[in-house]
């Protein structure tokens, strides 16, 4: 990823190269070797990291969401900072304890929103080369 500039709205965007939009699949195939060898040693590991980050990127996609006037609760915490929170967990636990497949799709998709919000493409070679490397991956596993 090149150098990070500052959005209009504070947060830090990602120029995405054409080497690195390549590397995406292959660190995607990395992983999915990794997993096939690997997975009864590093699950507990895996499902940790598949928490935090689906958690994370939820909590980022429902901040914006305000269902009450925002206000400070704690230090800079405010009430959509914390029903962010709480619907995150919800989704989290409907997640882990019932295996629901909504649940899933929706954090599929937060995590999605995310990463779309932190990089910024630099030209339409980019995606191609992107869009290639992801049709391949996705034919090839």
């Amino acid at each position: 990823l090149r150098a990070a500039r500052s959005s209009p709205h504070g947060d830090q965007e990602f120029q995405l190269g054409a080497r690195e939009a390549l590397l995406f699949p292959v660190a995607g195939s990395a992983m999915l070797l990794l997993l096939f060898y690997y997975f009864k040693s590093i699950q507990s590991i895996y499902i940790l990291m598949c928490v935090v980050t689906t958690s994370t990127c939820s909590f980022l996609c429902f901040q914006p969401i305000n269902f009450i006037r925002p206000r400070p609760l704690v230090g800079s915490c405010t009430t959509s900072d914390l029903s962010a929170a709480v619907i995150s967990a919800a989704l989290i636990a409907l997640w882990i304890l019932y295996n629901n497949w909504v649940a899933i799709d929706i954090l599929g998709a937060t995590s999605c929103i995310a990463m779309l919000s932190f990089i910024r493409v630099s030209s339409t070679r980019v995606v191609l080369v992107l869009f290639a490397g992801l049709l391949v991956y996705d034919i090839f596993w």
